[in-house]
């Protein structure tokens, strides 16, 4: 009995295990096209690096890939875009251009001046203005690279990966779907960057540039930073690469709207 038990925990296990990274290419003969860029499967080896394999274009490729640049290992299967493609990473996002949510109390993105969407297929955050996908402009838009306001992220764990931290069983970690605002309890209302930081007890790290969305949840940065591998990997949270993190912090004001949506398409 137990034995069958054990297998079919097994199974399962694999699937949902499968399913956090299934963005990820499996194979070096997989191809495709990501919002507009064509891309073929790379499999890394040693010496590989993004600035190896993409010079000028490294930081494109990271964001495109959603994956820090220190999970890039050997072994590891990247989406390489082909050389014309390259170009077209400056204004390459995932996030719709256009997007309509309303919550149960009719607060919509369409209506709000400033607003969050996170796309938990995509593993993609965007910030909208009245609904419409918010572009950097002069120098913002000079010091980032590329065009419109989002970022990767990396959101919850499936039930395979997670571990409660007293029981040590394992548990759904996935980040909740639905409406949130940006919590009073973790930003001044002056809306200038007053807490750097915050220390989970639970986990054990810290959390850069915290967004709080009400409960133990959080948009924020990682220690050890940048942790970011490509595919849905937190305890819940919503983790950025810290220098996004800070970013959005200090363009975010309290009560911002902020839909995680099972995705956009």
């Amino acid at each position: 009995m137990k034995k069958w038990m054990f297998l079919v925990v097994f199974t399962f296990a694999f699937i949902l295990a499968s399913s956090t990274k299934a963005d990820l290419p499996k194979s070096a003969d997989e191809s495709g096209v990501d919002h507009g860029v064509k891309w073929t499967a790379h499999v890394l080896v040693k010496g590989d690096s993004p600035n190896s394999l993409f010079g000028n274009w490294s930081n494109y490729v990271i964001r495109f890939n959603k994956m820090a640049k220190k999970y890039w290992k050997p072994g590891v299967i990247i989406k390489k875009p082909v050389a014309d493609a390259l170009p077209l990473l400056k204004e390459w996002t995932p996030m719709p251009k256009e997007y309509e949510n309303c919550s149960q109390k009719g607060v919509c993105l369409s209506k709000s001046k400033i607003g969050i969407v996170v796309d938990l297929k995509e593993q993609f955050l965007g910030v909208y203005e009245y609904g419409k996908l918010k572009k950097f402009t002069g120098k913002k838009l000079e010091d980032n690279g590329y065009v419109y306001i989002s970022y990767p992220v990396a959101t919850g764990m499936s039930a395979v990966e997670c571990l409660d931290s007293k029981t040590k069983q394992l548990k759904s970690c996935a980040t909740p779907s639905g409406f949130f605002k940006i919590q009073t309890s973790v930003k001044d209302k002056s809306r200038k960057v007053k807490i750097s930081k915050i220390f989970s007890y639970r986990y054990k790290v810290w959390m850069y540039w915290p967004l709080h969305l009400g409960n133990s949840r959080f948009i924020h940065g990682t220690s050890p930073a940048n942790n970011l591998p490509g595919y849905a990997a937190s305890h819940g949270c919503v983790r950025m690469f810290n220098k996004n993190a800070y970013a959005l912090y200090k363009m975010i004001p309290i009560g911002t709207p902020v839909f995680i949506v099972p995705t956009t398409d």
